[in-house]
């Protein structure tokens, strides 16, 4: 990453994206992905286009939303030529997530994935500002790598992984305060990794998260 630029925890698997933490300031409007430039958090806006390469209707995608037991009607999608991957409450509805995506035909499923794990990540707290106080920010970024490799490995195993791993950048950072850290880059792809080899016959995303949160975390990180 950039000098002085730290991508923080719910949403990024992505240079450009998969970062993210709700500021604490009560505020559910916040986004699930922010930067922080010497220690200053700037929240993000989701791009203004609605869908320009029509997410909300990729095949693929629908398969991931199925398997996270997440309600199309519940999502909505907005793409633009420079931004970055990440989710976020829609303020018009406490019920409703926002997924703001930079526009890339070839290299769009792996972090959105990864915000798609956020928004149940969110549902399943009740909320991103109760995600938030529940789990500090690393935990929630690795959660939602390792759910992303979990997803890989069931849906798109066809997939060459090495292309899908590079797809998604799991870059970190070796230096971040504990309050904004979403881990190094080791514990990314080991995270992911993880996900990838988890060998539970019967998949429920909800509990697959839990357990890493109960479980794998303190084993593995």
């Amino acid at each position: 990453m950039l000098n002085k630029v730290k991508f923080i925890a719910i949403a990024t698997l992505s240079a450009t994206s998969m970062s993210a933490n709700s500021w604490p300031d009560g505020n559910q409007s916040n986004c699930l992905y922010a930067v922080t430039v010497s220690g200053t958090p700037s929240r993000q806006t989701p791009c203004p286009a609605a869908d320009p390469i029509d997410l909300a209707n990729n095949e693929n995608i629908k398969i991931a939303i199925s398997l996270l037991n997440i309600n199309m009607s519940e999502l909505s999608f907005r793409g633009c030529e420079i931004g970055r991957f990440f989710a976020m409450p829609d303020d018009r509805s406490d019920k409703k997530y926002i997924i703001s995506y930079k526009i890339d035909k070839e290299k769009f499923l792996a972090p959105t994935l990864h915000e798609l794990s956020h928004v149940l990540q969110m549902k399943n707290a009740g909320g991103s500002l109760a995600l938030s106080k529940k789990y500090r920010s690393k935990r929630i970024e690795l959660a939602a790598d390792y759910m992303t490799g979990v997803m890989f490995s069931r849906l798109f195993k066809n997939m060459d992984l090495k292309k899908f791993e590079q797809n998604i950048l799991l870059t970190g950072l070796y230096f971040e305060s504990s309050e904004l850290a979403h881990g190094r880059p080791d514990e990314r792809i080991s995270a992911f990794r993880l996900g990838v080899f988890e060998k539970k016959e019967e998949i429920n995303m909800s509990e697959i998260e839990l357990d890493f949160q109960r479980n794998i975390y303190a084993k593995f990180f």
